[in-house]
């Protein structure tokens, strides 16, 4: 049995914040370099995206009190993506289009399910809902990257 370990939700959420905010410069790194003038703008609205979510939680984190959650009985899959989250990859000014997606579809599903994981596990009604509402937003650029991906490479 694992040990019982305790954390603030708001702070895997200031976490998420900054993620959030290198997220942002992430994709606006990544537009830079894709030859497709349409994957620069799915990429550019993506970024600008980001900084919405961060908004929105620095807008909750305003207005709740402290919920303390047990991480200790998180698989380790959950807690892979809880401190991996934190990292985003790096962009060489030669990282390729098939790349650059790839990556980009990995972290929006990987962000998905690491809302989804804490929405669970909260117990306050707002950030609850808040957490569905960005995991299902960070789901919706995956999609949407993935139907670029397709588009650019099957067509």
């Amino acid at each position: 049995m694992k040990a019982s370990a305790k954390c603030l939700i708001q702070d895997l959420l200031q976490d998420a914040i900054r993620f959030e905010e290198r997220l942002s410069t992430f994709y606006e790194r990544a537009g830079e370099l894709v030859p497709s003038e349409r994957t620069r703008a799915l990429l550019n609205t993506i970024a600008e995206d980001e900084i919405h979510h961060r908004n929105r939680i620095r807008r909750l984190l305003n207005g709740e009190p402290n919920e303390t959650i047990d991480t200790g009985r998180m698989s380790p899959e959950a807690m892979k993506l809880i401190t991996d989250h934190k990292s985003l990859p790096e962009i060489p000014d030669n990282m390729n289009f098939v790349d650059i997606l790839l990556a980009a579809m990995t972290i929006e599903e990987n962000l998905n399910l690491l809302y989804a994981f804490l929405a669970k596990k909260s117990k306050i009604a707002s950030i609850k809902r808040t957490l569905k509402i960005l995991g299902q937003e960070e789901l919706k650029h995956k999609t949407k990257i993935e139907i670029d991906f397709n588009r650019t490479l099957y067509s």
